[in-house]
């Protein structure tokens, strides 16, 4: 029986204006399929041969690390295996789940050896290649460790470097190597002896066979544009260390010394293993060429990268040891902030995997080791991502659904590991709070994985708990959490939302202590234990969503006591404070420039509101005696406290009293834009009342243009749209702030008058 090919799906992209299933293979190749929707079904296509060759070359792009065959072209004749595949993926008709026995499944990833496929390929296109059997030291080694090509042995474990009798190296070693190295200036080999102090108290047991290699030929080169994408990158091929001119903090324009130091180290970094050594057999004297790589191909280039910036980032942090870096939750990664959070939590979320195995062997063992903890295809889904966000826009990613379902098992490990150390649920729910990628599912996830714990201070409740007492539809409706607070034996538990609860210092004969207060029918805060009302200073409390995440849990008294808990608190009132002070600072500074301003605006508003002048005029005005309309409106406030047009800096904010309201950056009105300007209309009805005006706004639809009121409601076909006049034209700098424009001002002389003016110059 044949055996059927097994895929595993990974995401759904948009590319050249199509819809794609991508799949990954066991041999970690991707193939495509393009989704069409045929009489409601979703129904598979091969690709066209541009749209192939477009995707594979994102997909299965060749590695530049692997050094081929002299005697071969290896590289070249895949290639043309590969456009052959691609003009055999030209079909007209749709396929099945079952059509050539395809099926999708989520199967273990099992590696094998390259030479399999580089065989196979030069059998079909040339001629049996016949592969020298390494007979001396490497005989007790596993073959899965390395191949070798005539005089070239591809190194995939550093076991094999100890085989072929190359000696440890010394940290002083490598400092000899370094001071022998004549291309390197000064300059950059104290940047360098920098990195291996760093080493040495960071990593010191670290393999520094390969680095050493390395560095005997290393050249740093400065060649890299400011403008170009990649910060730096590190050439086996050439030896040399490729960085930029110039790092320019894009903010402020100048140098940034904290991006030029990550990339110098990042590209360090890889040195320790990638890189080119030989090796002289003493019984034969033939010469050998190794090559170590953490990759075999392209795969697993996600993982390379995310480990060269986690090793990065602890090196160069306060951290004395693994151990303590990985203690905290960081979330701080500036290079490759795409993956590296994803990369720092499956490590975390593993116990059989260190920083020297990263160094040490190569991407099939780590694969190896997270399908071992469960984590299957980890590398296989998370490079397809990141070689997707990569190379397209964000929009042309439709779903992640294997993504998504890998990270909540990330989730689910961490979570179990902390339960497994006996951890506070508190504590847990810090931990899962500040993880450094964000899951909008990950709270749900937390309280599945901690149902029904009780750590005495935290009790999850379970799903009959949290609907007790509720109806049915109750249930369903239900969109927020419940606390609950246990207030004693001798009161009823508290059921209410964590929204309506805050924390707040009580102060004792000598201590502080944190208490609960709940917003009760008064509309007062009451303590929860002793229920008196309770007033606690705005700088000194904090909502209780703002330290424990909203879910359906009971809180017990001993929380407010646990270390972790008060600490957290402490932290976040802190920021509060510090938050308030520098709003402070603010308004005492704009109250400063408000009373300059008003000494200017004072002579002209005064002698124009006694001369009778309308608000829109007044609106003028402000605008062209200040760059600051904000501010001139809260000074025409007080001259005008019933102004009928009111602008805002473009916030988000409500307005008693306003009928009508644009906002170009938030609504809680009608319309929201934040583009469409020159939607927004004023147009004219006419009834037994006489004239009257209305805002609306020019929808396009099918082509052609229609009027909506401010309701949202499809305005009379009759009426002629092209009477309509730009509020724009109405009103001054209506692209820069927020306005509220109250119905009466429609109606008003003043507009009304505007409105026979523009109408007279447009018949005109």
């Amino acid at each position: 029986m044949e055996k059927k090919t097994l895929y595993t799906k990974l995401i759904r992209i948009r590319y050249n204006q199509k819809i794609f299933d991508i799949f990954g293979d066991e041999n970690h190749q991707k193939t495509f399929l393009e989704v069409r929707i045929m009489n409601g079904k979703e129904e598979y296509y091969y690709p066209t041969l541009k749209d192939y060759i477009g995707l594979n070359n994102i997909y299965n792009k060749p590695f530049n690390g692997i050094v081929y065959s002299k005697k071969y072209s290896f590289q070249s004749k895949v290639m043309i295996a590969t456009y052959m595949m691609g003009l055999s993926l030209i079909v007209g008709q749709s396929l099945t789940p079952n059509y050539l026995g395809y099926r999708v499944s989520r199967q273990p990833v099992t590696y094998e050896p390259p030479q399999t496929s580089i065989e196979q390929v030069v059998k079909e296109e040339i001629e049996p290649l016949e592969v020298e059997t390494v007979s001396y030291s490497l005989e007790n080694i596993d073959p899965s460790m390395y191949y070798k090509d005539g005089s070239d042995i591809m190194v995939y474990d550093n076991e094999v470097l100890t085989a072929l009798g190359v000696s440890e190296v010394s940290f002083d070693e490598v400092r000899l190597t370094l001071e022998k190295n004549k291309k390197i200036s000064p300059e950059y080999k104290g940047y360098m002896s920098e990195f291996l102090d760093l080493l040495e108290v960071k990593l010191p047991d670290v393999d520094l066979r390969v680095l050493n290699s390395n560095w005997a030929d290393l050249e740093y080169v400065l060649d890299i544009n400011e403008e170009n994408r990649t910060d730096g990158y590190w050439s086996l091929e050439d030896k040399k260390l490729h960085l930029k001119e110039k790092y320019i903090d894009s903010a402020t324009g100048e140098f940034d010394e904290k991006k030029f130091t990550d990339c110098r180290v990042h590209e360090l970094v890889h040195t320790l293993n990638y890189g080119k050594l030989k090796v002289t057999n003493p019984n034969t004297s033939e010469e050998l060429e190794l090559y170590k790589f953490f990759q075999r191909t392209n795969h697993g280039e996600s993982f390379s990268e995310g480990f060269t910036t986690i090793i990065t980032d602890y090196l160069l942090s306060d951290a004395t040891s693994i151990e303590d870096y990985f203690a905290e939750e960081n979330s701080t990664f500036d290079a490759y902030q795409m993956t590296t959070p994803i990369c720092y939590q499956t490590y975390k979320a593993m116990d059989n995997y260190d920083l020297y195995d990263f160094i040490n062997k190569d991407i099939s063992y780590f694969d190896k080791k997270a399908t071992e903890s469960g984590l299957e295809d980890a590398v296989l889904i998370v490079d397809t991502y990141y070689d997707t966000a990569a190379e397209l826009d964000e929009e042309d990613i439709i779903d992640t659904e294997y993504l998504n379902q890998f990270l909540e098992e990330v989730l689910e490990k961490r979570i179990k590991k902390e339960i497994e150390k006996g951890t506070s649920n508190f504590k847990i729910l810090s931990v899962i709070n500040d993880i450094s990628f964000n899951h909008v599912n990950k709270f749900k996830i937390t309280s599945e994985c901690l149902e029904g714990r009780d750590d005495g201070m935290i009790y999850f409740l379970t799903n009959q708990e949290k609907n007790n007492g509720l109806t049915e539809e109750e249930q369903k409706q239900k969109g927020f959490s419940t606390v609950r607070i246990d207030r004693g034996e001798d009161k009823e538990a508290l059921s209410i939302s964590s929204r309506m609860v805050v924390i707040y210092p009580k102060e004792g004969n000598s201590t502080t202590e944190y208490r609960l207060a709940y917003l009760a029918s008064d509309q007062e805060y009451h303590d929860f234990k002793t229920d008196e009302i309770v007033q606690p200073s705005f700088e000194n409390y904090l909502g209780l969503f703002q330290v424990l995440p909203e879910m359906d849990i009971l809180i017990r008294d001993s929380l407010l006591k646990d270390s972790d808990f008060i600490k957290e608190v402490d932290q976040k009132l802190e920021e509060k404070r510090e938050s308030l002070e520098q709003y402070q600072e603010q308004k005492a500074q704009r109250e400063a420039e408000k009373t300059q301003l008003k000494s200017e605006l004072d002579p002209i508003l005064s002698e124009a509101i006694s001369a009778g002048v309308g608000d829109l005029e007044l609106c003028r005005m402000v605008s062209e005696n200040t760059e600051n309309l904000s501010l001139g409106m809260d000074i025409l406030a007080e001259y005008r406290p019933d102004s009928l047009i009111i602008y805002r800096n473009p916030v988000s904010y409500t307005e008693d009293g306003a009928n009508t309201m644009i906002s170009f950056i938030h609504t809680d009105g009608i319309w929201k834009s934040d583009d469409e300007v020159d939607a927004y209309v004023i147009y004219q009805t006419e009834d037994e009342t006489g004239i009257n005006y209305h805002l609306g706004k020019l929808v396009e639809e099918n082509g052609e243009n229609h009027l909506y009121d401010d309701r949202g409601n499809l305005v009379d076909n009759t009426l002629d749209i092209g009477s309509t006049h730009q509020l724009k034209e109405v009103l001054p700098e209506i692209e820069k702030y927020s306005i509220q424009m109250k119905e009466e001002f429609l109606s008003s002389v003043e507009f009304r008058n505007l409105m026979e003016e523009l109408t007279n110059e447009k018949n005109l």
